[in-house]
């Protein structure tokens, strides 16, 4: 009964030296957890900054604006069209994509 006994509390013993160990992991884990989601947080809000910087700067570029240009100029001319067919008795033939 004696050895029964000593056997049950070295069970118990180790048990909870085990469930120690355990809760010393998950604290660890949450710990990591927490930063990680830390760092998460910081490379998305720099990845939101960073495109659009890049969006800001493409749209100041050349490029884009040679690009647009085309798109303007038809629509601009496309507008004038539907304005002289609705006014026919306007003369719409001094109005420019660059008048100010």
């Amino acid at each position: 009964m004696r050895d029964q006994q000593a056997q049950y509390k070295e069970a118990v013993r180790t048990l909870n030296l085990e469930l120690k160990e355990v809760k010393e992991k998950l604290e660890e884990a949450s710990h990591q957890k927490g930063e990680l989601e830390g760092e998460l947080t910081t490379l998305r809000g720099q990845l939101e900054t960073a495109g659009a910087d890049a969006v800001k700067k493409f749209k100041a570029s050349d490029s884009f604006i040679d690009s647009c240009g085309g798109y303007y100029g038809t629509g601009f001319d496309d507008c004038l069209k539907q304005v002289a067919s609705a006014f026919p008795e306007l003369d719409l033939s001094g109005i420019t994509l660059d008048d100010a």
